[in-house]
């Protein structure tokens, strides 16, 4: 019985303990003005309540600090996370004037925290933050550093406005999560400054300005591209090197700005892991850019491509167009004036509808370099442009193939059949 009494005092004063330590700040009946709220690290029940107003920021303790917001109210001054982790019961609004001294991670539920326009730097370089579930919203020009881990799904919009990665920043998706980043520029973009831990991960693309500073490779995980995906950089490369599948969705384009490459080299033997949603307005655009493949080639179907300026294909294997089927068409689009340049390897057309090749007019050109080849699965006519052929190239067709419209050649080219 002794014992009995001496435990049943010992579970008392446990729960006594921690109910001590416990911090709730607010109210849940009526509006409560708080003074700068300090949340500790001994207690797991730390609370910012529903109808607290916390205008004068809070702090939490330390990284083993855990905080759980539920305030209807938008959070004003000082904010010191400190490490810590802060879960999400409502929406997280600050206010302008907020100002943050330390950052932490952030449980969302996918609720949303919308930083200040004020607020112009996240994060440190020493640090690794999680952000699991939760809508990012920034309204202005912002200058990351340190790590942001991104796990479950998460979104993150930036209004158009600059989002600036310090040296050493990083953006990483973890496993079996989403990230999707919106209306941002994001600039100085580093190699594997933006990546997924696994192939398990994805990064869905809407409406951004991918402005490298390095060349740049995809190695883990896909992307999606809604909107616009917009890749600049000067003479840089964007490696395509994973071994999963990406998709540019309907009416979406990736475009590949002036001097940039898009390097098709993926990390298994496949030609088809670039996927279309829609024949004419899935459009991946070549603005005075190069398309370049590895050995393994590449498949189109079901998309556009546009060419615009003076853009390059060079190929250490077969570009495919087409797949016999007019269903699996993949359109080409060549704007007054462009001209693809084939700076090496086959070009092998299985189109079926004559509307799935389009040139503007004569002075849109598709030009065969010394040892390229044109194989023609499916007869193909020029319409508006023209073809140049130049030294040493082929013309290849199976048989009652042609190629139709205004063709020319610069020096001796073959023609044989397939």
């Amino acid at each position: 019985m002794k014992a009995k009494k001496i435990f049943c005092l010992f579970f008392i004063f446990f729960l006594f303990q921690n109910k001590l330590f416990s911090v709730e700040k607010g109210s849940r009946t009526a509006v409560s003005v708080q003074g700068h709220a300090f949340f500790p690290a001994a207690d797991s029940d730390n609370r910012m309540l529903s109808f607290g107003w916390f205008k004068n920021g809070f702090t939490l303790q330390d990284s083993l600090t855990t905080c759980t917001f539920e305030s209807t109210f938008s959070v004003e001054g000082g904010i010191a996370f400190n490490g810590g982790k802060l879960y999400l019961d409502s929406n997280l609004y600050f206010s302008k004037g907020t100002t943050f001294t330390s950052f932490g991670h952030i449980y969302g539920d996918s609720y949303v925290v919308d930083y200040a326009p004020s607020f112009s730097a996240l994060a440190d370089n020493d640090h690794v933050y999680t952000m699991h579930d939760v809508y990012l919203i920034s309204r202005s020009d912002l200058n990351l550093t340190g790590t942001f881990r991104f796990e479950g799904n998460c979104s993150f919009d930036a209004n158009g406005d600059i989002v600036r990665l310090g040296r050493g920043a990083l953006i990483v998706v973890g496993r079996d999560s989403t990230l999707h980043l919106s209306d941002a520029i994001l600039k100085n973009v580093c190699d594997g400054g933006i990546r997924c831990v696994d192939d398990t991960g994805k990064i869905v693309f809407q409406n951004i300005c991918f402005v490298q500073q390095e060349n740049f490779t995809f190695s883990k995980g896909a992307f999606e591209v809604f909107d616009e995906f917009r890749i600049k950089g000067d003479e840089r490369d964007f490696v395509y090197n994973t071994s999963m599948t990406s998709t540019i969705k309907r009416c979406a384009s990736l475009i590949l700005d002036n001097g940039m490459t898009f390097s098709y080299n993926p990390g298994v033997a496949r030609d088809n892991l670039i996927a279309f949603e829609e024949k004419k307005s899935s459009r991946f655009i070549l603005r005075g850019s190069t398309l370049y493949t590895s050995v393994t080639g590449l498949h189109l179907k079901k998309g556009t491509l546009r060419v615009e300026e003076h853009s390059y294909l060079d190929s250490r294997g077969e570009v495919i167009i087409g797949n016999d089927l007019s269903s699996q068409d993949f359109n080409f689009d060549f704007h007054c004036g462009a001209k693809l340049e084939i700076l090496s390897g086959s070009l092998c057309y299985r189109n079926i509808d004559t509307e799935s090749w389009y040139m503007a007019s004569i002075l849109s050109t598709l030009q065969f370099d010394y040892g390229s080849d044109l194989k023609l699965y499916q007869s193909l006519d020029t319409g508006n442009g023209k073809f140049i052929f130049g030294k040493n190239t082929q013309v290849l067709t199976m048989p009652g193939k042609r190629l139709f419209g205004n063709v020319s050649a610069t020096g001796g080219f073959i023609i044989n059949d397939l």
